[in-house]
């Protein structure tokens, strides 16, 4: 009776080992699931600050170009022409074939006029910073008469 008894106590300190080791590792699974997802939303915050932050060096080199392009501009009498081009820059900020024209001022001579003058501004040195993957996309440049014919 004796050795049943230490048996069965045995067995009931080995079952709470067992589920003492258990839990344990669930603990040990659930702190490195939390590690792990803090971890991620970490990453998560840091891609998206990254993002904020080349938006706006993205912002800094429309305005750089739109600089660089006044500075070669040639006024023009009407200030109310309005056109959108679309330029690629390479690694370097230099033009990647030709600007594209993507919506007209109606005026042909205008259009032709802001093409010249991005062209005879290019290179665009893109801001320190910037990672290449950034901007290696087309980049849409509003360019209204107003604004350039004033610098």
């Amino acid at each position: 009776a004796r050795a049943a008894e230490l048996k069965k106590q045995l067995a009931a300190q080995a079952a709470q080992a067992a589920a003492a080791a258990r839990a344990k590792a669930l603990q040990q699974r659930m702190a490195e699931a939390k590690a792990k997802l803090q971890a991620e939303a970490n990453m998560a915050a840091a891609r998206a600050q990254q993002a904020s932050e080349n938006q706006r060096m993205i912002g800094m080199l429309i305005n750089t170009i739109k600089t660089q392009v006044s500075e070669r501009w040639v006024p023009v009498s009407s200030s109310a022409l309005a056109c959108e081009i679309q330029i690629r820059l390479g690694p370097q900020g230099q033009l990647i074939g030709t600007p594209v024209v993507i919506r007209s001022s109606g005026d042909a001579h205008f259009d032709h006029l802001v093409i010249a003058a991005v062209e005879a501004a290019a290179p665009f040195v893109p801001p320190i910073g910037l990672p290449y993957s950034a901007f290696n996309t087309p980049i849409n440049l509003k360019m209204n008469a107003e604004d350039l014919n004033h610098g």
